[in-house]
């Protein structure tokens, strides 16, 4: 609160007292100092420091060059690439700073130039990110469509980075299924009179199981992230330039998941996201399921 109050007082382009000397830099330094210490300061502050330099650039955007000259921007976009924290606001929060930066030319080279966006990838593939996401993922996919929907010169970088997750997704699920194959083989061969290879064997069968808890979340959050994102009838056509489609049934026809009734909840959203692509893209759609 104590943010955004001095972000309103200090930024406003109505206020008469507003000038350029030193005193005015305190706050973009303090956001700044955030951004480099998002591990001290935590989720919580991260989201609130975001949003002020949000509003302070949307309410003037005149501003983004005395900013970028103290390096608030640039803090920004580091502490983004280097890792966005598994926080649900801290992660909800990086598309709207994104579109931010992205209304001044330069800051939008910027954010080109650092691959900002790619944070969605270790956001929806690792397992580091598995709790947050469960509480947020419906939250950041729509902050990603309107940010897409924005910014049109980083809708096709966007649509390339979901069908990477679909892929890397669809990888690691495979990868997954052999290693269990493996681990499967190497218990009936082998045998310990001490017992370690039973308990080793047990605590790979629950590990098993959290690998395939893990998985069909993972696919149910880009399901969402998919869903939200193909409304926009521009991004829907870019995916299915791209391949999209058939990426995503790739994934989705994978056994573990049309032969598993915990798969039930993300046949469920399919649904709807299939239908989705039958109103404008009903011939892609029939050749992505007979190929």
């Amino acid at each position: 609160a104590l943010l955004k109050a001095l972000g309103s007082a200090t930024y406003s382009s109505g206020n008469p007292a507003r000038s350029q000397s030193s005193q005015d830099n305190s706050l973009p330094v303090s956001l700044s100092l955030v951004f480099q210490n998002v591990e001290r300061f935590g989720g919580d502050i991260y989201f609130s420091a975001v949003t002020v330099m949000s509003e302070i650039i949307h309410k003037d955007p005149t501003c983004f060059p005395a900013l970028k000259e103290l390096g608030l921007p640039d803090a920004f976009l580091s502490s983004v690439t280097a890792g966005v924290i598994p926080s649900c606001k801290a992660l909800i929060c990086v598309p709207n700073g994104l579109g931010a930066i992205c209304l001044n030319n330069q800051g939008l080279e910027a954010v080109r130039e650092t691959s900002a966006l790619r944070f969605l990838v270790d956001t929806f593939t690792s397992r580091k990110y598995l709790i947050p996401m469960n509480d947020g993922v419906v939250l950041l996919a729509n902050a990603v469509e309107e940010l897409l929907r924005h910014v049109q010169s980083l809708r096709s970088i966007g649509v390339d980075i979901i069908i990477e997750v679909i892929n890397k997704l669809s990888s690691s699920e495979e990868d997954r299924n052999n290693e269990t194959a493996i681990l499967e083989e190497k218990t009936d061969m082998d045998t310990d009179i001490e017992g370690r290879d039973l308990v080793s064997a047990m605590d790979s069968s629950v590990g098993g199981s959290n690998n395939e808890q893990f998985s069909h979340l993972s696919i149910f959050h880009v399901m969402v992230l998919v869903h939200r994102t193909m409304e926009n009838s521009e991004t829907c056509r870019l995916f299915v330039e791209k391949g999209g489609l058939h990426a995503l049934l790739t994934l989705l026809l994978r056994p573990s998941i049309t032969q598993s009734s915990g798969g039930m909840p993300i046949a469920l959203h399919s649904t709807m996201v299939f239908k989705g692509f039958t109103q404008h893209h009903s011939t892609p759609l029939a050749r992505a399921f007979c190929s």
